[in-house]
């Protein structure tokens, strides 16, 4: 069950790795108009544009690196020591169990939300946030 776990857990990150330099680069995917994209993915209300693509490349950037992390706990590999690996690790576990826990323990702030964020915000976004949360904490 673990090494499925990590399978998708890597899946997770290198897939929004990948869609987030789609970002920063200006492809507006999976949704063509940039309007209805920023609805989807940021959803602050009134939003009608996409962050800027530097913010999108750093979120990238920040995915491939856990990745990293996440190869390092799992291959124990010599590529950092193993208290700053757990260190990093621990910490993405708090960063993506929080962010994943936030939307549900704040539901009155996810209803103000643009739609389609708000919904997909509870049923995608911060469920793949908890599984990332727990591929880590499976590994540490």
């Amino acid at each position: 069950m673990q090494t499925i776990l990590v399978i998708l857990t890597y899946a997770i990150l290198i897939g929004a790795a990948g869609v987030h330099v789609l970002w920063a680069l200006g492809v507006w995917w999976p949704v063509r108009d940039e309007a209805a994209l920023a609805r989807t993915v940021v959803g602050e209300p009134g939003i009608t544009q996409m962050p800027p693509g530097w913010a999108a490349g750093l979120v990238a950037i920040a995915l491939l690196i856990a990745a990293l992390v996440l190869f390092g706990l799992t291959k124990g590999s010599a590529m950092a020591p193993s208290w700053l690996l757990n260190t990093m690790g621990w910490g993405l576990v708090a960063v993506f169990g929080l962010r994943g826990l936030i939307s549900y323990l704040f539901l009155s702030r996810a209803r103000r939300m643009e739609e389609p964020f708000a919904r997909l915000n509870l049923i995608f976004y911060s469920p793949l946030c908890l599984i990332l949360a727990l591929g880590f904490w499976s590994v540490l």
